[in-house]
């Protein structure tokens, strides 16, 4: 199973959905969020892909953050428990009674929304997460580059227009500097950079359709992002192409896109 079942995707807190200071996990199909309560860290969070997911007779799924930590989820009359023990990064020949003593467990409540006070951008990624976009990135090619398509054009037109160019621009700078922090700690200096650097986001996506719009429709569609790639990369020519590009980009190296995009709004 290389998916997390649909009872424990969503939103979740181990306080209260009504008290907006309370951390909050978002558990996709394949990735997950975690923001911290307002009286730990506030400007941090962290953004991971999740492997090795594995369920039992009872309901339980085991699953591992990126070799970092093992997970175990276990569905409980409209809640889930948390569990993460301590040093135990492999989901091979778990002995699940000595996983679960090794951590009392955190109950879980379901939430319809996440706090307001993380914004807009927030809800965003939470969006990628909660989608089966990054699921399909694991295996690359062409299903890939559709899904991550489709999941941008929010109106459906089967072209990208400059919002949903910045939509996507900070969502994959978020995803990437949540995956970062999750991995290797939490920088002020690449934090602040992101936040310069988002407002010219829609400005980026208007630069984009200026150069590559070949139709002059006021749009990119998949074709002309395509065609763009090719001429630049010729072994990129096809959506089975740019999937694979998407698969083979780490993670982390996502929070470094507003220093690949200065060169576009200067």
């Amino acid at each position: 199973m290389n998916v997390l079942p649909a009872e424990v995707q969503g939103i979740w807190t181990a306080g209260s959905c009504n008290d907006d200071s309370s951390g909050f996990f978002v558990f996709g199909p394949s990735s997950m969020l975690g923001f911290p309560s307002v009286s730990d860290q506030p400007r941090e969070f962290w953004a991971l892909s999740l492997k090795d997911i594995s369920s039992y007779q009872d309901g339980t799924i085991i699953f591992n953050l990126e070799d970092l930590v093992l997970y175990a989820l276990t569905p409980e009359e409209g809640r889930v428990v948390l569990r993460w023990p301590d040093q135990v990064t492999s989901t091979d020949e778990v002995d699940k009674e000595a996983l679960f003593s090794s951590s009392p467990g955190t109950r879980l409540e379901h939430c319809q929304r996440l706090p307001l006070r993380l914004g807009i951008p927030y809800a965003e990624i939470s969006s990628l997460v909660l989608s089966d976009a990054f699921l399909k990135c694991q295996d690359g090619g062409e299903p890939c580059a559709l899904s991550l398509f489709g999941f941008l054009d929010v109106d459906g037109n089967s072209e990208l227009r400059s919002a949903e160019i910045a939509r996507g621009l900070r969502i994959f700078t978020l995803f990437g500097l949540g995956n970062q922090i999750a991995t290797t700690g939490y920088d002020d200096s690449s934090f602040n950079a992101a936040l310069a650097i988002m407002p010219s986001f829609p400005l980026v996506g208007y630069t984009l359709i200026a150069q590559f719009d070949y139709d002059g429709s006021g749009g990119l569609s998949m074709s002309e992002i395509g065609t763009d790639i090719g001429a630049a990369v010729p072994a990129l020519k096809t959506g089975s192409d740019i999937g694979s590009l998407a698969k083979s980009l780490p993670l982390k190296d996502l929070g470094n896109l507003p220093l690949l995009l200065k060169s576009l709004v200067q």
